[in-house]
């Protein structure tokens, strides 16, 4: 940390290409993200000696705060409100992606079926089970 302070963040990413730090932000804020919020996280970044960042919010970047980000290497994430664990959208860049989690049940029956096929034609079957 270039400053000697301790920084509280609300996650860590690392790049799978090259093992660069991200720092993470949660910004669950009732407005849009202005320039000074852009400005803590890009601070805390550079502090820290971290690639890039991503913030994270329901709500969208003011326009000094989207400069503020593409200068910083700072990605925003628009998560819908409603968004839960399981189910949740989010505004990426200019798309939206989606993500569901299903639960099922698989009930595993211990049986087998085989067939001894020759020439096309099945000569032995065994049912197990």
């Amino acid at each position: 940390v270039l400053s000697g302070t301790e920084w509280e963040i609300d996650a860590k990413g690392i790049q799978e290409a090259n093992g660069a730090t991200i720092v993470i932000e949660c910004r669950r804020y009732k407005n849009a993200l202005n320039q000074e919020a852009l400005a803590a996280v890009a601070y805390r970044i550079h502090d820290v000696g971290a690639a890039g960042g991503i913030t994270v919010s329901p709500m969208p970047l003011q326009k000094g705060a989207a400069k503020v980000s593409a200068a910083n290497n700072i990605q925003h994430v628009r998560l819908t409100p409603e968004s839960t664990k399981e189910q949740w959208a989010a505004h990426i860049g200019s798309a939206m992606h989606y993500g569901i989690t299903m639960r099922s049940e698989v009930k595993v029956m211990a049986s087998m079926h085989a067939q001894l096929i020759r020439g096309g034609k099945v000569v032995e079957e065994r049912n197990e089970g």
